[in-house]
């Protein structure tokens, strides 16, 4: 609605004609930048410069009509922290603390016109009240910082009579104009133009959660991740990360496997799932919690896999395990997840005075208990398919396997797995991760990472697991990752 005063005016015409001194005024407040997301106290970007702010500006129609402007900021957010999982704890008191409100005015403006107040510095006033336009600038603290900002313009006549215009956004009817720009017709408090506004579901509100990909079963969307949250985001391993609202995130936390990584198998590329290996600073250790700073619109407090060093497995045997308290294997039913890196280590060593020769066909060891009854073992450079084992022995085998040198070998000389350790302890911890995300075993046939043998050990074949997408069968329509 356009408003009306009276401002009186040196060219006012005729005493008794008020309609000469009638001018219609309105206040405009341009929309939040397009492109603005809010971000952490701080925060700069690949030039260096500071992005933790932006600009808000209201000026008065007609343009020659002066007055004083103030800014007010209301129902700011208050989230704790600055993200989801940053920092842990919340401290009791500043800019990253429970109360502390997310946007807050610069203090003090650049434009030295202002004087900003109030205990969250929710309020910038012009000094004067000679100004047609103005703008502010509002400084962010937070990932997922949210508000809205209101305008008064006071208008005072030469009488002395003041009069206070309410400011409705630019093209609009609201008397106020949010930020992040959010013009959604049931606001959401997440930019407009960013990834985490659109897609898979028609339904863009804050609370959200249908993430599809991988599809698994029909009753398997989403990853316990609002799409609020999601565009708030995560730390992860120091640095800040909005996710995807289309794919199901999966959170990992090695703790002490030092040759698993999250390189090679247990990845994004390879289980189409946003793979996100985290640090201990990044979640809450007691309870594998990665989204405890939780406010707006929460979905579930969802964890983290935890892969463990299991040292020796019980049975001397297994190479890796995972356990969780119930149907669907997912991280909030974990209980543990281990690879036991010391029996993957141990292996066995030739055992025969004076070493083997190259076209040795049976190979004394010290102890074949860890390996399938057939498959591949190396012996140095070499590798050597075997067709039988005693308890002691490698029989029917075949040397210079797969293209290696035969060679001799000394005695003592270390009996490997198929692969590397390093490479075995890799496969083992995307095995175990795997059944984490509601993966299950399959069998040697499918060659997939998923694959377990009939005995413990080394793979049948050729000995190679692909990766979870390498061919048809690597993901099951059980595949989940939330409760």
């Amino acid at each position: 609605m356009t408003l009306c005063i009276t401002i009186e005016s040196s060219n006012a015409g005729k005493p008794g004609t008020p309609f000469d001194n009638l001018i219609v005024v309105k206040v405009e407040i341009d929309p939040c930048d397009k492109d603005w997301d809010p971000v952490a106290k701080g925060v700069k970007n690949a030039a260096g410069a500071l992005v933790d702010e932006t600009k808000i500006t209201a000026r008065a129609i007609p343009n020659d009509v002066k007055g004083k402007f103030t800014f007010t900021l209301t129902d700011v957010s208050d989230e704790p922290g600055y993200c989801l999982n940053a920092p842990i704890p919340v401290p009791l008191w500043g800019p990253d603390s429970d109360d502390w409100k997310d946007l807050q005015f610069k203090d003090p403006q650049t434009d030295t016109d202002f004087t900003v107040t109030g205990t969250y510095k929710d309020t910038a006033s012009t000094k004067a009240a000679t100004f047609s336009e103005k703008t502010v600038t509002v400084n962010s603290f937070d990932y997922g910082a949210y508000g809205n900002i209101k305008v008064q313009f006071a208008v005072t006549s030469a009488s002395g009579e003041t009069t206070i215009i309410n400011g409705k956004e630019t093209g609009g009817t609201a008397e106020f104009t949010n930020i992040p720009r959010d013009e959604d017709a049931t606001p959401n408090h997440i930019r407009d133009g960013s990834p985490q506004n659109s897609g898979p579901n028609t339904s863009t509100a804050a609370t959200d959660d249908t993430d599809d990909t991988p599809a698994g079963a029909a009753d398997t969307s989403g990853d316990g991740i609002t799409r609020y949250e999601e565009y708030r985001g995560f730390l992860v391993n120091g640095t800040h990360t909005r996710l995807d609202v289309t794919k199901k995130d999966v959170f990992v936390r090695n703790v002490d496997v030092a040759d698993a990584g999250t390189s090679g198998y247990f990845t994004t590329t390879a289980l189409t799932a946003p793979v996100h290996a985290i640090t201990d600073t990044e979640w809450k250790l007691a309870t594998r919690v990665i989204n405890p700073n939780k406010g707006t619109a929460h979905g579930d407090d969802q964890q983290a896999i935890k892969v463990t060093d299991g040292g020796t497995s019980p049975d001397g045997i297994a190479q890796g395990q995972s356990m969780t308290t119930m149907d669907p294997w997912v991280p909030n039913h974990q209980v543990y997840c281990r690879v036991y890196v010391a029996t993957i280590k141990k292996g066995t060593q030739v055992n025969k005075t004076g070493g083997i020769s190259d076209t040795a066909a049976t190979i004394p060891v010290v102890d074949t208990t860890a390996y399938a009854s057939s498959g591949t073992i190396i012996i140095e450079n070499e590798q050597i398919t075997y067709k039988g084992k005693t308890a002691n022995s490698f029989t029917g085998c075949v040397r210079g396997a797969n293209l290696t040198t035969k060679a001799e070998h000394a005695n003592g000389v270390k009996v490997n797995f198929y692969v590397s350790e390093e490479e075995f302890i890799k496969r083992v911890f995307a095995h175990e991760a795997g059944h984490m995300v509601g993966l299950k075993d399959k069998p040697l046939t499918s060659k997939n990472i998923m694959s377990e043998p009939g005995e413990r050990g080394v793979v049948l074949g050729n000995g190679f697991w692909d990766t979870f997408i390498g061919n048809a069968s690597s993901l099951t329509a059980a595949f989940v990752v939330k409760e």
